[in-house]
């Protein structure tokens, strides 16, 4: 499981964050910039892999607490929003 956390990081890191103008590095990552990817991920967003990268960010001091904060919001309610749409089906 570590292997895949790591692939979707770098995955997003790769597809998302060196595509941008100018390049923007893992620790300036915002709230902002992964609700945009999730967007553009969709439904085949791995949620679990980015509240394991935020918590690491967060833990190792590599980002703010407030960031990290808004990061896991985002993540929560995606989540919440995955499930009420399953709960539907």
């Amino acid at each position: 499981m570590i292997e895949h956390h790591a692939s979707t990081a770098e995955t997003f890191n790769e597809s998302y964050l060196l595509a941008q103008e100018p390049p923007c590095s893992l620790l300036d990552v915002d709230s902002e910039d992964l609700q945009k990817y999730l967007d553009k991920q969709g439904k085949s967003a791995d949620l679990v892999s980015f509240k394991r990268l935020v918590r690491f960010l967060l833990n190792t001091g590599r980002i703010d607490w407030d960031v990290a904060t808004d990061m896991q919001s985002c993540l929560k309610q995606r989540q919440l929003g995955k499930a009420a749409r399953s709960r539907r089906s």
